[in-house]
């Protein structure tokens, strides 16, 4: 009778060979202040282990809502690390599709703006409370995604033309004269808003924001008006500034 202990040897020896051959583990790599920035800790690995991560840097963005409000704006975001990132945008005003007023002038002393065109600029950081990651494939990750606040400035810039009709007793139907009134308006804003990747593909960015507001309205006798397209504005001797949105960006190298 054969030896049964030498099947049993040779077959512990071929499974474990096997096991060691197709085996998918990976020793972890000790994470120790690694030089380049292309590196970070897995998400649901521990602090001690890293991947790499594949990130595109870029965003460009598009005011979902700007429309409404009689302009359209766009943004480039740019990634400066895991957690922050400086943004410009950039609005023209007079290519939306509402009108700021859909009355006309009928009687004496009525007025309506019929015309305003311009621009406005933005410059803020995104400062991530607490980034998200998300895997993009086996070992991509998107650290700007989450909460955020965003210091921001802005400046716009755009004019007014209203139509006014006068009392005549002599002329019928009464005679209108056209106002121009040029704005010019500064914002310091604190916003709070967060940031989301979906599909891997697009970013999704709400926030709202509160400030104050300085503009030439008063010293250049200007009537008084509430909306400097970048954001909304209060009077008073203090004027609030009232800003938010949702943005809807595209992510690149």
């Amino acid at each position: 009778m054969k030896n049964p202990f030498g099947k049993l040897i040779a077959v512990t020896l071929m499974l474990g060979y096997a096991v060691n051959s197709y085996s998918q583990y990976t020793p972890a790599t000790i994470y120790q202040q690694h030089p380049s920035s292309n590196y970070y800790p897995h998400d649901h690995d521990s602090a001690t282990t890293v991947m790499p991560k594949l990130i595109k840097s870029n965003f460009l963005y598009y005011g979902f809502l700007s429309s409404l409000n009689q302009h359209i704006s766009f943004e480039f975001a740019h990634q400066m690390s895991d957690d922050v990132m400086l943004a410009a945008e950039v609005g023209i005003i007079n290519l939306g599709f509402s009108q700021q007023s859909t009355n006309t002038a009928k009687e004496p002393g009525d007025s309506v703006v019929n015309g305003t065109s311009g621009g406005y600029f933005e410059g803020s950081v995104k400062l991530f409370m607490n980034p998200d990651y998300t895997r993009v494939g086996r070992h991509g990750y998107y650290s700007v995604e989450g909460l955020y606040i965003k210091p921001e400035f802005a400046v716009s810039i755009f004019t007014t033309t209203v139509t006014a009709i006068s009392y005549s007793p002599y002329v019928y139907p009464p005679p209108t004269s056209d106002h121009t009134y040029s704005y010019t308006g500064g914002a310091i804003i604190l916003n709070f808003g967060g940031q989301w990747i979906i599909a891997h593909c697009i970013a999704i960015d709400a926030y709202c924001g509160v400030g104050i507001n300085f503009s030439n309205a008063y010293s250049a006798n200007n009537p008084f008006t509430d909306n400097y397209f970048s954001y909304l504005t209060t009077s008073g001797n203090v004027p609030l500034a009232f800003t938010g949105g949702i943005n809807i960006g595209l992510p690149f190298n």
